[in-house]
């Protein structure tokens, strides 16, 4: 009977093996425009994607499972392309190939396209120092880097096409780049010039440091952000933006990676771009998500606070962003992030229970008159890189009363978070779009805080509020010679009412100068009067 199953077993895996294999090649065989006569190909989840790197990954390092008749096909298919003309960049880093005329000729300035080439080749090589791709033994003219245009179709921005090993898991390669992008969202030159960014940084990936098809989200995910640290201006990357923002409780490496970009984006805001390589660097011998944990700790920080704070950064976008908050781009961003759970709040308490998966953020909104929005954060780095991909339960309890062993968060908000793997979760709280600062909870200062204030230690400054129930007050700052320095509506603190926070900057949104300040909180005929200190480095 055992002997039965498995059998059984290992002819399942063997069908959805070649169901798998058959799908890549036909996927493939699309891709390179090269169907031989009499073959049917089916269409696949690939067929839409910007980059074609899972699929030119996978049949390079699955060649040895095709049959001989497809091996045949394949050495056939993976040929480069023919093209009547070819010119060297200014600069001398790449060789350019492509039809003077006919369908296959470029519909956007070659010249400038040929600048923009040297301009990603600089930045990633120069600037940010990745070793530039192995040389490819003189194929395509000599040893400059080729770059090969083409009609491409599906899609398909351009890709990386592997050739020979240089190792166990490293590939000399190609690039293929669509000729006109007249049917992408970002078409014609700009299309061209966020495509350079993104496939010669995959040249740089499987040239320097390793191929590894598990990881592929990240491959992508770093690619499509150096579109956007190559070409600030192009943006192709806030086409993808929403496919994340509406599901961001699947497994990280579940995700198809171009709307990933975001991650790196923020890596580089927190911690510098010089990140990203130390991650690369890494991949050589961990996974992915390992090499971005290591990254983080040797930058002197926790996975689990700053894959947290990812979240409230993506929170904070499009009409919910804030000054001096998050992404540069932020507002931006074309959507919200959309919960994975809304529930009708009503006074008392409300118990959800989760299941989620690893490296997951999970977003729960609460709605009365008021919207609470509870952010967990699955950090469970082990079971990511696991085949089991384990979730974690957990439950969520939200009162307007205190209860046993809750937590008070907010004034009128307590909370329990429980769990048998508690200390995979990470928890962060939102209420009417400002985020809950518990360690000022129940603080009851009547002077401004911290003091000084200074721009590279803090966050925000605390400053004493009049007696209001109302959220919303002014505030008047002044210079020690009585110039008007600040005057606007300001917001209290969700979880001290006694409190407003603000970010200490001027009518034109610049930050104070050293020195010492007064300030007037005003609510109806109410004030708070007092000084501070602004102390810049």
């Amino acid at each position: 009977m055992i002997k039965r199953i498995l059998i059984l077993i290992l002819i399942t895996n063997i069908v959805a093996f070649s169901q798998e294999e058959s799908k890549m090649l036909d996927s493939y065989l699309k891709l390179k425009n090269k169907i031989p006569s009499g073959i049917q190909v089916q269409s696949s989840d690939f067929d839409s994607a910007k980059c074609a790197l899972a699929i030119t990954g996978y049949i390079k390092t699955h060649y040895e499972s095709f049959t001989a008749k497809e091996k045949m096909i394949l050495k056939a298919a993976s040929e480069r392309p023919e093209r009547d003309t070819s010119i060297i960049t200014p600069r001398g880093y790449f060789r350019i190939h492509y039809n003077k005329s006919g369908n296959e000729a470029p519909g956007y300035d070659l010249n400038k396209f040929a600048l923009a080439a040297d301009s990603a080749y600089d930045y990633e090589i120069n600037v940010l120092k990745y070793p530039p791709p192995p040389i490819d033994n003189g194929r395509g003219g000599d040893n400059l880097y080729d770059i090969y245009i083409e009609n491409l179709s599906g899609g398909v921005y351009g890709y990386t096409e592997f050739e020979d090993n240089i190792t166990d898991y490293t590939y000399r390669s190609y690039i293929v780049i669509d000729n006109d992008f007249s049917n992408y969202a970002t078409k014609g030159l700009n299309g061209a010039r966020a495509t350079i960014a993104h496939e010669f940084h995959h040249a740089i990936q499987i040239g320097n440091y390793i191929y590894r098809s598990e990881d592929n989200y990240y491959f992508e995910a770093t690619s499509t952000a150096m579109e956007e640290f190559v070409f600030d201006d192009v943006n192709d990357y806030y086409h993808y933006i929403d496919s994340y923002f509406r599901n961001t409780s699947k497994a990280l490496n579940e995700y198809n990676g171009y709307n990933l970009a975001l991650l790196n984006i923020f890596l580089k805001d927190r911690f510098g771009i010089g990140i990203i390589k130390t991650i690369w660097e890494n991949m050589i011998s961990k996974r992915a998500i390992s090499s971005i944990n290591t990254a983080i700790e040797i930058n002197g920080s926790r996975f689990d606070s700053e894959f947290n704070l990812f979240g409230l950064w993506n929170y904070f976008t499009s009409n919910k962003s804030q000054i001096d908050y998050g992404y540069e781009e932020a507002e931006f961003y074309p959507s919200n992030i959309k919960p994975g759970m809304t529930i009708d709040f009503s006074r008392g308490a409300q118990t959800v229970n989760v299941t989620s998966k690893p490296i997951s953020n999970n977003y729960c909104l609460f709605k009365n008159e008021n919207e609470f929005v509870a952010l967990i954060t699955n950090s469970d780095i082990e079971s990511s890189i696991s085949q089991s991909q384990k979730t974690v339960d957990y439950s969520y309890t939200l009162s307007t009363e205190s209860f046993m062993n809750s937590t008070k968060i907010a004034n009128g908000y307590y909370s329990l978070l429980q769990s048998s793997f508690k200390n995979m979760l990470y928890e962060s709280d939102i209420l009417n779009d400002a985020i809950i600062d518990k360690s000022i909870l129940n603080e009851q200062k009547d002077y401004a805080f911290p003091q000084p204030f200074n721009y590279s230690k803090h966050n925000v400054l605390y400053l004493p509020a009049p007696d209001s129930d109302t959220f919303d007050m002014e505030l008047s700052v002044f210079d020690v010679a009585m110039n008007l320095v600040f005057n606007g509506l300001v917001r209290r603190s969700v979880n001290n009412m006694s409190v407003i926070q603000w970010m200490p900057l001027n009518k034109d949104f610049k930050q104070l100068s050293s020195g010492i300040y007064l300030y007037i909180t005003k609510s109806g005929d109410n004030t708070k009067n007092g000084k501070f200190a602004i102390l810049n480095d």
